[in-house]
């Protein structure tokens, strides 16, 4: 996962189903943190409050999370994944309207 001002990347886009480690680099000059969603619905319809996806809302299952990644700075999140579609977002105030978001498909 690279992380920057303001997109996501994942490579590769899609894995096996069981425990997966996300390897997330920041290269973007501010923070950021990152959010591994189990949700059936997509971007456009992710419901927000204050400028962040609200987690906590109907048909949104928060699985993996780090928080405050710094510039250059590289964390790993494991995570169990079963096979699915998820949405890899960045959730640090203003990121996701700023397209710091992805669909990860587990196979």
């Amino acid at each position: 996962m690279t992380l920057d001002e303001f997109s996501l990347k994942a490579g590769p886009a899609a894995v096996d189903a069981g425990q997966t480690t996300f390897e997330i680099r920041n290269t973007g000059s501010v923070e950021h943190d990152f959010l591994v969603l189990d949700t059936d619905r997509d971007s456009d319809d992710l419901p927000l409050v204050k400028g962040k996806v609200d987690t906590k809302a109907r048909g949104i299952e928060e699985l993996g999370h780090v928080h405050t990644i710094r510039s250059a700075q590289k964390m790993t999140e494991e995570v169990s994944l079963e096979t699915g579609r998820y949405l890899l977002i960045c959730n640090v105030e203003g990121h996701f309207q700023s397209g710091m978001h992805t669909p990860f498909e587990v196979q």
